[in-house]
């Protein structure tokens, strides 16, 4: 039998704004419910550490599932072999059709993903694929660059980052991953690129923000695949 959590709330609050219910007092662990003074009752809900557990599997469950470089078999059915194997020569995992806006940030959360699945169901070849991402990342890639600053043999050497441009320092910026090979690019220096093969799509210039830029959803899950592969 759940917990009842019963609240006055005011009948112009409902027509002018969403109401919100803070539950931060609440400490016990249990099955809560809230019942408001309209004799409107609502659906029950856990309050307890674990409670987003389940959630967070189903959602990293489901980001793996949709890999392709390698057969998936999520159990009860949900299966799939290999595919878009034409595309992964570099072992990467992405799919032609992500290379488009940020395309590094798009591997480099794939990696996030599957090291957070990995924590809940160990499993190689989570790990694995982590990592042929994370090399990608490095160098093995079609250009043979790196897309860290100051990090590899061949590390690009003009992100579009102002702090680079602007303190007289032939380098760059430690450390800063651009957000990569973009085929629908926006600033007119990628735009003139021919048309290639989309890990093509890239060019290392200070201008080039549509494919060199080192944006925040690329390096905040650099920074977790990095520190959780340390710790490994």
């Amino acid at each position: 039998m759940p917990f009842v959590l019963h609240c006055v709330l005011n009948a112009w609050a409902i027509l002018l704004e969403i109401p919100c219910a803070d539950y931060s007092s609440v400490k016990a662990p249990g099955e809560y419910r809230l019942e408001l003074d309209t004799v409107v009752s609502g659906d029950s809900f856990p309050i307890r550490k674990d409670a987003y557990d389940n959630a967070l599997l189903l959602t990293m469950r489901s980001f793996y599932g949709q890999r392709c470089g390698f057969d998936v078999n999520l159990g009860g059915g949900y299966a799939h072999p290999k595919c878009h194997m034409e595309a992964a020569g570099y072992k990467n995992s992405l799919p032609l059709e992500d290379y488009g806006g940020a395309s590094n940030s798009i591997v480099a959360n794939h990696s996030l993903l599957l090291l957070i699945a990995n924590q809940f169901e160990p499993d190689r070849s989570y790990t694995n694929c982590a990592l042929n991402d994370l090399h990608y990342l490095l160098g093995r890639n079609c250009l043979g660059i790196s897309w860290v600053t100051q990090l590899g043999s061949r590390p690009l050497q003009h992100p579009h980052h102002r702090p680079s441009v602007a303190d007289n320092i032939v380098a760059p910026w430690p450390g800063l991953l651009s957000n990569g090979p973009n085929t629908d690019p926006a600033d007119p220096i990628t735009k003139a690129l021919p048309r290639q093969a989309p890990m093509r799509m890239y060019v290392d210039d200070e201008r080039a923000y549509s494919s060199n830029e080192p944006i925040i959803s690329c390096n905040a899950p650099l920074v977790f695949i990095l520190a959780t592969l340390h710790t490994q």
